[in-house]
Order: structure tokens, then C-alpha cells, then sequence
């Protein structure tokens, strides 16, 4: 039996507290639960909630994450409320007697023979749990009878194999406008210049191919130069910018110190220890923008990480994606909770695929119908009057122009970011939709948006009504 004497209660918020009880009345009837709630919502507080309440009912729990970055943050978070806690990961020491493990993914996987299975198995990052590696890994434990629990702001695979293979249920927390609304996210400001040209780039396992991106995208003559525009819209913010490869981030790097503004190029080989240095001099200021390729897109708390203080103020999208999972994670590195807006900075125009940050998205464990059929493309006008980019509208919401007709092309703004205010677009394109009485008002409408499927999303949309509207009958 576990010494829970030195466990901490874990302070949550309401939501997160509701959240967590989600959880656990689901494991009641199911084996494994996924639990959804987006980023900067505060999931490795959940977990230590989940952990500190198996420790208190003795059980033996691991911990896995995928880089070990998330290694060294999620000890912090656990040593803060006095979690007992070993390694299973390569170049730290095994001590198989403590209760809770955080694993290394790939180490746990080279060891899944020699380690003993655990009562709770916790998933960082599930949306990952397709892969080889984390299919052994879970379905060996669920084998052995243990209770597995996956945590993931975007349970979305871009090969569109849903996540119901792992999962037996899922939990949902708040969604990203209701955390804004309510002031535990910081609302956004969002640039966004013309849509970079990407004819011809392959795709390679399910993605834009990293090295025609990288050519396309690591050029001057990119619509909107990033420096100038961070300098404009966001001068003097903790900014991140994400970038195509290690070559691209390196050169971001040194246009933005060339022009006089403090910033580092950080990526997986960098050495822990100078990687702590570097997010220390970011959050004291020393340093204004950091440039990477996948070190801030998932999981990362840099608060946690170097137990200080430090907000991402803004974020310089330079890498086009077909992942929403990848953009929305991006995005949500700079939407943590802070007293003024966060600045977007999207150069790659990955809004133009995915929509708004805080769109309502309807998750599902289910796969999707096709990859063709993975990622919705988003129909924008651009005002030839005051160059505001919005959701396709008979007249502009910020200058009053009216179109002549309704189409899809976006006319070319020659470097120069425009700012979108999603507030407006969001408050037409609703309007807009509450009209949409039927089934059949809504497929005319996805086909005046231009839609790929009007009618795929009309159904979504119809269905999603019907479900709020029987739970407020019953309600």
C-alpha cells in the first residue's frame, strides 16, 4: 500500500474539477476514457488530481510523454504536490519501487517485457496512440486489466483513423471560446497575409513534405515578411515562431537578431541545460522571440518546465500544414491566460484550411469518412476596398463593400499583413447559419461558402442542432 501521507490536494478550477469527475464516472463503466480539453486549459493539473487520487487508493500508476521535455515539466508538477515518482527513460536512473513512473514512451516501449504492468495507465499527448509504438504499449496494458486514460486537446489523427481503437469513451471540457468567455484563455488578434504558394508540394505521411516546404517558405520574398511584422503588430511580445525545419528556424533566427531583436533558435538536440537557459532568458525578458520546428507544438508548459513565470504573447506561423491538430496546438502556445490578446502572426495562412482558433469543433473517437475528407477548407473573401480578410459575406463587415459576386479566389496583398477580426466574421457567419432553418437551407448554404462537402457539413451542423436542442427539452 502506498504512503500517501505527503500527497497535496490539487487545486482546479470548477471546470476542471467537473472535468476530472468526467473522468472518473466514465472508468466506472469503461476501461479507457479519453479526456479532451484545449490547450492552455490546464490538463497536467488534471492529471495530478487522477494521480493523487489512484496513489490514495493505492495503485501503481505510469505517466507516458513523448519528448523529454515533457519529462522534466511534468516532474515539477508532481513534486509540487508531493508525488512520489521514478523514470523509465533512457539516461536516468530506474527505480521500479516508486509508484508512479513518467516513462519515455520509446524507453517503456524497449521495455515492456522487463517492467511491471501498472493499475492506471495515463497517455500524454493521445492523439499519438495510433502509432505502432503506443498501440503496443496500450494494448498490452489493457491486457494485463489496467484502467487506461489518454489526454489530448485535438483528438484528430491526419491519416483519419479515429481514436476509438484505444479509447472506449470520451470526456470533453470546455471549448476554446467558451475558456476565453470566461477569462481562463486570453481572447486574439489575428494578421494574416495572402495565401503562400504551395502547388506541387507531395505529402508525406499525411503532411506538406518538410523540405519542398522549407523551399517555398524560407524565401524574402514571402508575402508579409515576418520581422517587419512582428515589429508592427507585436513589438517587444514573447513571441514563438514555428517553423519548417532546423535550416529555416536558424535563418528566422538570424534575420530577427539582424534587425535588432533579441532571439535563439531552439530545437531536440539543443542540450537540456542550454535549453533551460534560453527559456529562462525568455521569460525574463532577455529574449523576445524564440524560433524552433516541433519543440512548442505539443505538451509544452514552459512555465512548468522552468517553474517561473512566462507567457507566450504572440505566434509567428512560418510552417504550412494540413494537420489541424498541429495548427490548433501552434496557436495555442500564445492563447494561455494573459491581460491583453494574444498576436497571431499567420505567414503560412493555415487559417485559411482550419478557421478560427476558437472555432466549435465537434470531436469524435469515430474515424473519418477519408483523408480527402480530413481537413475542411475554410472559403475566404479578401476587400479589394481595406484589404480585411473574412468568412465569405455579401459585404464587407469592416468597410461596408459590397461584392459583386460570391467566389473563392483571395486577391494577392503584396507584404503586407492584414488584421482579421474574428469577432466580427464569427457574429455574420453565425447570423448568417441561425437563419439556415433545414437541412436543405444549410446545404445551400456550405455551397454558397464553397465548402468541399455542403452537404457532409450541413448534416454535421443539422445534427449537432438537434442533439443541443434535445438536451435543452430535456434539460
Amino acid at each position: 500500500m502506498t504512503d500517501a501521507s505527503g500527497l497535496l490536494d490539487v487545486p482546479l478550477y470548477q471546470f476542471q474539477a467537473d472535468l476530472a469527475l468526467a473522468a472518473r464516472k466514465a472508468l466506472r463503466q469503461h476501461q479507457s476514457v479519453l479526456v479532451c480539453l484545449p490547450t492552455g486549459g490546464g490538463k497536467s493539473y488534471i492529471t495530478a488530481w487522477m494521480i493523487v487520487s489512484a496513489l490514495r487508493r493505492g495503485h501503481r500508476v505510469y505517466f507516458c510523454v513523448h519528448r523529454k521535455d515533457l519529462l522534466t515539466q511534468m516532474a515539477g508538477t508532481f513534486r509540487k504536490f508531493g508525488i512520489p515518482f521514478g523514470y523509465i527513460a533512457a539516461g536516468r536512473p530506474l527505480n521500479a519501487y516508486m509508484p508512479v513512473q513518467i516513462c519515455s514512451i520509446q524507453t517503456l516501449y524497449r521495455r515492456l517485457d522487463l517492467v511491471p504492468s501498472p493499475d492506471v495507465l495515463i497517455v500524454d499527448e493521445a492523439h499519438f496512440s495510433g502509432s505502432k509504438v503506443y498501440s503496443a504499449i496500450i494494448d498490452k496494458y489493457k491486457a494485463s486489466g489496467a484502467y487506461v486514460v489518454g489526454k489530448t486537446a485535438t483528438p484528430w489523427r491526419l491519416d483519419g483513423s479515429g481514436l476509438g481503437r484505444h479509447f472506449d469513451a470520451m470526456v470533453t471540457g470546455p471549448t476554446v471560446r467558451e475558456l476565453m468567455d470566461e477569462g481562463y484563455l486570453s481572447d486574439y488578434r489575428y494578421f494574416a497575409p495572402s495565401k503562400p504558394d504551395l502547388t506541387g508540394i507531395p505529402m508525406r505521411m499525411g503532411d506538406l513534405a518538410r523540405k519542398q516546404t522549407e523551399e517555398r517558405m524560407d524565401k524574402p520574398s514571402i508575402t508579409g515578411d515576418a520581422v517587419r511584422h512582428y515589429q508592427k503588430n507585436a513589438a517587444g511580445k514573447r513571441a514563438v515562431a514555428f517553423c519548417c525545419s532546423i535550416k529555416h528556424s536558424q535563418r528566422v533566427a538570424e534575420a530577427f537578431n539582424a534587425a535588432g531583436v533579441p532571439t535563439t533558435h531552439v530545437d531536440g538536440d539543443t542540450p537540456q541545460k542550454a535549453r533551460m537557459d534560453v527559456f529562462r532568458d525568455f521569460a525574463a525578458g532577455r529574449l523576445q522571440v524564440l524560433t524552433s520546428v516541433g519543440i512548442f507544438s505539443e505538451g509544452l508548459d514552459l512555465a512548468s518546465l522552468i517553474n517561473q513565470e512566462v507567457t507566450i504573447e504572440a505566434a509567428i506561423l512560418l510552417r504550412p500544414t494540413k494537420s489541424l491538430s498541429l495548427f490548433l496546438q501552434q496557436v495555442g502556445r500564445a492563447l494561455r491566460k494573459k491581460d491583453a490578446p494574444a498576436v497571431i502572426l499567420d505567414h503560412a495562412a493555415n487559417y485559411l484550411n482550419f478557421g478560427w482558433p476558437d472555432d466549435d469543433r465537434e470531436w469524435s473517437l469515430a474515424p473519418r469518412l477519408s483523408k480527402a475528407k480530413a481537413e475542411v477548407t475554410v472559403a475566404i473573401k479578401q476587400c479589394p476596398d481595406c484589404f480585411a480578410v473574412h468568412r465569405p459575406a455579401p459585404v464587407c463587415p469592416e468597410c461596408g463593400y459590397r461584392y459583386v459576386a460570391v467566389g473563392r479566389e483571395i486577391n494577392e496583398v503584396d507584404g503586407e499583413l492584414e488584421e482579421i477580426d474574428p469577432k466580427v466574421a464569427r457574429l455574420h457567419a453565425r447570423k448568417e447559419q441561425g437563419l439556415a432553418f433545414g437541412l436543405d437551407d444549410l446545404i445551400a448554404l456550405g455551397r454558397k461558402r464553397g465548402y468541399k462537402s455542403p452537404e457532409r457539413w450541413a448534416a454535421h451542423v443539422f445534427t449537432a442542432r438537434a442533439r443541443r436542442n434535445g438536451k435543452a427539452a430535456n434539460g
